[in-house]
């Protein structure tokens, strides 16, 4: 049997043992956030960058900081004489319930009018063509209005599969 004074000892301790518990919590929590906020603050030492080689073609390289054109540094401006004919109803290559120009979007004309500009550097008009040669027989998802963008060039194939198989 215990004495008194090492049974009062145990129960303080065990009473303890929460508060000490999420103190080395709270502690473990503070050094991870303080290691994961150093790391984000550091420069990068390789940044993927968007290239357009002077030949016309396209790829994502990794690359030093002052090589290339970082094309994700940038903001969105508004262009009043944007093209609208990129993107209209008629574009077969959307889901009918994902067209805005097909279900009549308030905003859908509106949308469009926006466009990427990277800072300082230029950022080339899209080659259709160019850009399905250049990415044949390679899988990747086109968002809406990319399918629009490229359909136009697809021709007699019909479809992005088929035109792959082409040529």
């Amino acid at each position: 049997m215990l004495p008194v004074t090492a049974m009062a000892a145990t129960k303080k301790l065990s009473s303890l043992f929460p508060l000490l518990s999420l103190l080395c919590f709270i502690s473990i929590f503070f050094l991870l956030s303080l290691s994961r906020r150093a790391s984000i603050s550091s420069p990068p030492k390789q940044s993927r960058v968007f290239q357009i080689a002077s030949n016309g073609s396209y790829g994502v390289n990794n690359v030093g900081p002052c090589s290339g054109c970082d094309y994700s540094d940038g903001s969105w401006i508004y262009d009043p004489d944007a093209r609208l004919e990129r993107y209209d109803s008629s574009c077969k290559e959307i889901f009918k319930g994902w067209n805005c120009g097909l279900n009549n979007k308030s905003n859908a004309k509106e949308i469009i009018k926006w466009r990427w500009i990277p800072r300082n550097c230029p950022l080339p008009q899209l080659d259709p063509l160019k850009f399905l040669e250049t990415y044949r027989d390679t899988n990747m998802g086109i968002l809406s209005p990319g399918p629009c963008l490229v359909s136009g060039k697809i021709g007699k194939a019909g479809s992005f599969s088929k035109f792959q198989q082409l040529k």
